[in-house]
Parts: C-alpha cells; structure tokens; sequence
C-alpha cells in the first residue's frame, strides 16, 4: 500500500510541476504580446496541461494494476482523480490569473 500511495503523490507532483514550468515558458516568451495575441497561447498552456494531468493518471492506473488488487486500485484511482482534478483545475485557474493583461 505505501508503494501505491507513493506512485499517486508522484502522479500529483510531476504533472504540478510540469504545469509550472510551462506556464512559465509560455508566459515568458508572449510577454510582449498584447491581449489579443495571447489568448490562442493561453488556451495551448491550459491543454498542455490537461494532457500532462491525463497522462500521469494513465500511467498510474497502469501501475496501480501491478501493485493492488481491483477494489483497492479503485478506490485510490477514485483518491486520485478527485486530488487530479481539483490540481487541474487549480492550475487552470492560475493559468488565467497568469495571462490576464
């Protein structure tokens, strides 16, 4: 069980941090666009984040597999995905925050 709970904080972090760095690359490089020009960026930035979130509950839902039987694996993927989506959207709303000129 402390395996599979280390796998979902992992699954929590690294796409947290992924979201991070490239909201940061992207806000960097359009900083001296005007508003019109950075909403297509801003939409890419929140999509790439998306895409970094599905892809580490992908994974883990892969791992969880070796690891935990099927009413365990469920119920943390259940965990998981809950702490995932409020992550998302958190980083979603911080991505609009960020691009808001």
């Amino acid at each position: 069980m402390g395996k599979a709970l280390r796998q979902c904080f992992v699954a929590w972090l690294i796409p947290l941090g992924l979201s991070f760095v490239s909201n940061a690359l992207i806000a960097g490089s359009t900083s001296k666009l005007g508003a019109s020009a950075v909403g297509p960026w801003m939409m890419a930035a929140i999509a790439l984040q998306l895409v970094f979130f599905a892809a580490a509950s992908v994974r883990l839902w892969r791992q969880l597999g070796a690891i935990e039987k099927s009413a365990t694996r469920l119920g943390l993927f259940a965990v998981h995905s809950a702490v995932q989506l409020g992550l998302a959207a958190t980083m979603a709303f911080a991505t609009l925050v960020m691009f808001n000129r």
